[in-house]
């Protein structure tokens, strides 16, 4: 494998988990368990 494209599948993985988290955070935000200031 490439470093390149190692490298691309890491930040790839890094992005999806991070939009996972926010979806995780604003959905226990709306049930008002978390507040979130945006």
């Amino acid at each position: 494998m490439q470093h390149d494209e190692f490298i691309g599948q890491v930040q790839n993985r890094a992005r999806a988990n991070t939009v996972r988290l926010r979806n995780f955070l604003v959905e226990a935000g709306s049930q008002g368990q978390i507040r979130i200031n945006t």
